[in-house]
């Protein structure tokens, strides 16, 4: 493809996705910065589809409207920012340690954990407000009321152990630990996965709810995956 093919493609390009119709003119002035414009464009195509897309393009359409004005002063200055945000976007980023791996797969395992936990807190209280909704009128109805306390019992025991569990490993992974202190902490999370999830299998009340005949909700099955996925997770945790 010939340069002027090229410049022409890359133009169209400009002008379609941006919005922007790179200025043209004889003076030399133009000349430059439409040529400067239409190269970082190409060199900026791969870009555009990542996390620096958004600025880039602003940056380009801010250019263009000074260029049309003839400002090539404005629009070279936005064209020095968009090359800044090209460089750093193409920066190599080091590697994060291991240990700073480990701090976000504790964090990340901890906000799982508390979404799936506090999702199955919200179905039991919908489960709870409609079944005292529709028993209002039954004579036993202070002693259901009472016994609505009964469907936390699950949450109840998987209290906070895990949560604290998970915050106690990443708060040690942000420091120079050893990596015996952190596969430590990493059991002992994995152990209170595997009695959360003996206590799910063979809690009857947790099959009861997830049959009952008032909410479509499921209980069990999602905090026995996500509790999974977190095992599965934590254990392909590698300190060395």
């Amino acid at each position: 493809m010939s340069d002027t093919a090229l410049r022409q493609q890359q133009d169209a390009w400009v002008a379609r996705v941006l919005g922007v119709t790179p200025s043209g003119g004889s003076d030399d002035a133009a000349s430059a910065y439409t040529s400067r414009l239409s190269s970082l464009m190409g060199r900026a195509k791969a870009a555009m589809a990542g996390p620096l897309g958004v600025d880039l393009k602003l940056k380009f359409s801010e250019s263009g409207v000074f260029g049309r004005k003839k400002d090539f002063a404005q629009a070279n200055r936005l064209l020095d920012e968009a090359e800044r945000l090209l460089a750093v976007g193409t920066t190599p980023r080091p590697e994060p340690s291991r240990t700073g791996a480990a701090a976000a797969a504790f964090a990340a395992a901890a906000s799982t954990w508390e979404a799936v936990r506090q999702k199955a807190e919200t179905d039991l209280q919908a489960l709870e407000r409609t079944i005292l909704a529709e028993c209002a009128d039954e004579p036993d109805f202070p002693a259901i009321k009472a016994n609505t306390d009964l469907l936390y019992s699950a949450l109840t025991f998987m209290g906070g152990e895990l949560r604290d569990k998970l915050a106690a490993a990443q708060t040690a992974a942000k420091v120079p630990a050893a990596p015996g202190a952190l596969r430590t902490l990493r059991d002992e999370a994995r152990e209170i996965i595997d009695g959360y999830l003996a206590y799910i299998a063979g809690d009857e009340m947790l099959h009861d709810i997830d049959d009952n005949g008032f909410v479509d909700i499921a209980i069990g099955p999602p905090l026995t995956q996500q509790l999974t996925t977190i095992d599965q997770q934590l254990k392909a945790l590698s300190f060395a």
